[in-house]
């Protein structure tokens, strides 16, 4: 074999060798354009048909066995009925590790468990909450002030915190369950004391705003 054949061949086996590289890198560059695709087709699958937020509200609520400790603190027990839907026609919802956070203004007065839940799809769930509260001298204050100024109406806040597990029965070819956060926020919610023991909730039913974690809407 002369010096010419050799050379023949040398570019020859470059020639394959660069065939096979091209080839690998359109491969390589196919499977990241599908896996874009994919990627791209779940997120607009989740925003159209993933799951909607449930809807809380504050049903009714009564504060009794007021009792004032001294000039220290105030003890009390808050009584509520919370009402909590899902709305979502193919997605079920769990709830647990629920704490109830009962504030006046910036101040904490009661932490309260709620039991776990689990909701099918497009249930209404009725919880029904005993709250101890407890608020010491500025809080105290602070409340008896309001009360003067506002004709015997006081007003307290809520949150609702906890870890919820979506059942995504339409995105179950992507993802099956999604468990993530809950937050729950009941803003002046507003009590007026028919005597200096009792107080009820005034207005209609308290509509609350909810967030979960990684949900549009």
């Amino acid at each position: 074999m002369d010096d010419k054949d050799v050379l023949f061949l040398h570019d020859i086996t470059k020639m394959q060798n660069s065939c096979s590289f091209m080839k690998m890198l359109l491969a390589a560059i196919f499977t990241i354009l599908v896996l874009t695709l994919i990627i791209l087709i779940s997120i607009l699958c989740w925003f159209f048909f993933g799951p909607r937020k449930p809807e809380f509200a504050i049903s009714s609520a009564s504060i009794s066995s007021l009792n004032i400790t001294g000039s220290s603190s105030i003890t009390a027990t808050l009584d509520m009925v919370l009402s909590i839907t899902n709305f979502n026609h193919k997605t079920s919802i769990s709830y647990n590790h629920l704490l109830s956070s009962i504030l006046h203004g910036n101040h904490t007065v009661s932490e309260s468990h709620l039991p776990a839940i689990h909701q099918s799809i497009r249930e209404t769930t009725i919880v029904r909450s005993m709250q101890a509260l407890m608020a010491t001298n500025d809080v105290m204050v602070s409340m008896f002030k309001e009360l003067v100024m506002n004709d015997h109406l006081v007003s307290f806040n809520m949150t609702i915190s906890g870890v919820v597990r979506l059942n995504l029965k339409p995105l179950s070819w992507m993802l099956m369950n999604l468990t993530t956060k809950l937050l729950v926020t009941c803003d002046h919610i507003q009590f007026e004391f028919k005597n200096s023991s009792f107080a009820l909730m005034q207005g209609p039913p308290k509509s609350c705003t909810s967030w979960i974690k990684g949900l549009f809407y």
